[in-house]
């Protein structure tokens, strides 16, 4: 099966600025030595393991490389694409979006990939980790 467009964003209230230093630190948290940030999320009890790639520091790019997929053999989407942050008219308030493309897990043979299912569940990382990184930046009262 193609590769399937996934799109999807957060609104957090928080400046750019802020924002942007704060998703750095998020990241940077789950970084190895070689600059690239791993980490684990459990979506409907599968582990999957989203990167962020070393060079989005090196390119100096406003959006970040992002990519994930099955952790330790399991069954998920596979994706890459990237997450970009960006304000509107209100200065207070950032969006956080990710967009790129998944790939349908291969099933076991003969047995048939739900493509609706599989849509629903590559949303659901993408909206668990988008969430999550909202929690995280988002102004404190």
């Amino acid at each position: 099966m193609s590769a399937q467009r996934l799109r999807d964003r957060v609104s957090v209230r928080c400046s750019i600025a802020d924002a942007r230093e704060r998703v750095k630190t998020y990241f940077a948290t789950w970084s190895d030595s070689t600059g690239a940030a791993r980490l684990q999320l459990r979506v409907d009890g599968v582990a999957v393991a989203v990167v962020r790639d070393a060079r989005a520091e090196r390119d100096r790019s406003e959006a970040l490389p992002i990519r994930w997929g099955p952790e330790d053999g399991g069954s998920c989407p596979s994706f890459k694409g990237a997450l970009a942050l960006w304000a509107d008219e209100d200065r207070k308030v950032t969006f956080v979006e990710l967009e790129g493309a998944y790939v349908p897990p291969t099933g076991a043979v003969g047995v048939p990939f739900n493509p609706v299912r599989g849509h629903r569940f590559a949303w659901r990382i993408a909206r668990t980790l988008l969430l999550d990184i909202a929690r995280e930046i988002a102004d404190r009262p």
